[in-house]
């Protein structure tokens, strides 16, 4: 790649490695400055964009993350340029009706929905079409006045995707962050879910081990190995309660014949979001990767050991 560069200092396909290298190397800045180039000598080049809005974005430097980040993969049409490309929210927001839509994961989708507060303070009647595993979580949100099942049911004067949010609010600062969307717990479920989970021994204590995809190049995955998490989790005298998303059969055997008789396998609860809040206000430690049960968690002011 160096000598690549030395030959053609603006070789795409060297830049973006060379970046990646550097990432690799914790040399942020030279990591940065590959994909700066990259992005002024080749502007239609969506990776560049992309790659560098999650390093502005890691630095915290906002206003230039959020404005590369117009260039994730969904926004983008079959050539790779700009589907959308939403324009600034005025302040005043008072009698303007917003539609805003679901994008990306469910666990971004739980963590941008917080942005929805902004609208609501600067004055707008927003309508939300959620994923459909959340639209029966999000039935009591206290910042969506319609939330929608299919498609847009009525005229509006701006529409959005929730990722979007944050740029076109402007928030380029921390502080400006809101607070998590509050969630409300379906008190039948969770009645339901008590009488179940009381008859094990405590403390109870959820697990999850692997998230995420790695379909291709531009997904995103995460895991501890199970082997090397049970160690520790054999130290612990409590029920372990499985919360991960389509678990191995041979995951499940290692740990019933590790804890035999104190162990849950609620690795379904992922398929009824509404099902899995609940079982998470009832644990009394989550230890997990970060994944859409840690946002959920946060939502229901939970704190969650995240590994």
């Amino acid at each position: 790649m160096v000598k690549a560069l030395s030959l053609n200092p603006l070789n795409s396909t060297a830049l973006l490695n060379m970046s990646a290298l550097n990432l690799l190397q914790g040399k942020y800045n030279d990591s940065i400055k590959m994909l700066e180039k990259g992005v002024t000598a080749y502007p239609d080049i969506w990776q560049f964009h992309y790659y560098l809005a999650t390093e502005y974005l890691g630095q915290f430097n906002f206003k230039k993350g959020w404005e590369e980040f117009k260039y994730r993969v969904e926004n983008l049409d079959a050539l790779g340029n700009l589907k959308i490309d939403t324009k600034i929210l005025p302040e005043d927001l008072r009698n303007k009706r917003i539609f805003v839509y679901a994008e990306q994961g469910l666990g971004d989708e739980l963590f941008f929905l917080r942005f929805l507060a902004i609208l609501k303070q600067r004055g707008a009647w927003v309508a939300y079409l959620p994923r459909e595993k959340l639209y029966k979580v999000l039935l009591e949100c206290p910042y969506i006045d319609k939330l929608e099942k299919e498609a847009l049911s009525e005229p509006v004067h701006y529409i959005c995707s929730v990722t979007e949010l944050p740029r076109i609010l402007e928030i380029n600062s921390v502080d400006l962050i809101p607070d998590p969307v509050p969630l409300v717990i379906n008190e039948n479920i969770l009645k339901r879910l008590f009488e179940k989970l009381s008859i094990h021994k405590a403390p109870l204590i959820g697990i999850t081990w692997r998230a995420g995809t790695s379909d291709d190049i531009n997904s995103y995955s995460k895991e501890v190995p199970l082997k090397e998490l049970l160690p520790y989790l054999k130290q612990l005298d409590a029920t372990i309660v499985v919360l991960q998303r389509n678990p191995l059969e041979e995951e499940i055997q290692l740990l019933r014949e590790t804890f035999e008789e104190n162990l849950i396998e609620a690795s379904a609860l992922n398929d009824d979001l509404e099902k899995m809040l609940a079982n998470l206000s009832l644990l009394d430690k989550y230890i997990a990767v970060s994944n859409t049960n840690i946002n959920l968690s946060e939502s229901i002011k939970k704190k969650c050991n995240i590994i």
